[in-house]
């Protein structure tokens, strides 16, 4: 019997010991696909990555540059956060899974931790005549949504012990093009 307890209370730690959680994501070791580009972006900067900019404001959040400048191409962006990764491979996208995603236009940065962002670029449908196009009464838009798998790889340290910035893989996803009197996603 104290044989048998002695086996069942080395059986359960053993379990327990297995089962625990991995919270924290695990950086990324697997080979990036084709088309990923690393960035570093310092705090208060931005940085173009395949037609998009991204930018890490001062208080470390995540954000596309289009959305608080001036931007001359009719275009904007967002994030969604997807959460911890095991590389920018892991992220992943379709035109169903983007309706069911919340869009923000900034996001904590996180080492580790995947991110969709969203370029919409629009332009006002014009009739043959030259007119804006409507319906009922709702100007009709042509939209061209570009989606990107962002990946936090690493901070980048300063001499000092802070944080100046961070390693960003970007890769791009899909591209949605749509006419209609509202966005899609």
């Amino acid at each position: 019997m104290k044989q048998s307890l002695t086996i069942l209370l080395f059986l359960l730690s053993l379990a327990f010991t297995s089962c625990g959680g991995d919270d924290e994501p695990t950086i990324n070791t697997t080979k990036d696909p084709d088309g990923t580009v690393t960035v570093n972006v310092n705090q208060g900067e931005t940085q173009d990555i395949l037609n998009v900019s991204v930018g890490v404001d001062k208080s470390y959040n995540l954000y596309y540059a289009g959305r608080y400048f001036s931007s001359s191409d009719g275009s904007d962006g967002e994030l969604c956060m997807v959460g911890p990764m095991k590389g920018i491979g892991g992220i992943s996208a379709t035109e169903t899974s983007l309706k069911n995603m919340t869009w923000n236009p900034r996001c904590a940065a996180h080492v580790g931790y995947g991110y969709i962002l969203k370029k919409t670029h629009y332009s006002f449908v014009q009739n043959d005549d030259g007119s804006t196009k409507t319906i009922d009464g709702v100007t009709v838009i042509k939209y061209t949504q570009t989606f990107y798998a962002v990946y936090v790889n690493a901070e980048i340290g300063s001499t000092s012990g802070g944080v100046l910035g961070y390693e960003i893989k970007v890769r791009k996803l899909l591209e949605i093009t749509y006419e209609d009197t509202k966005s899609r996603y």
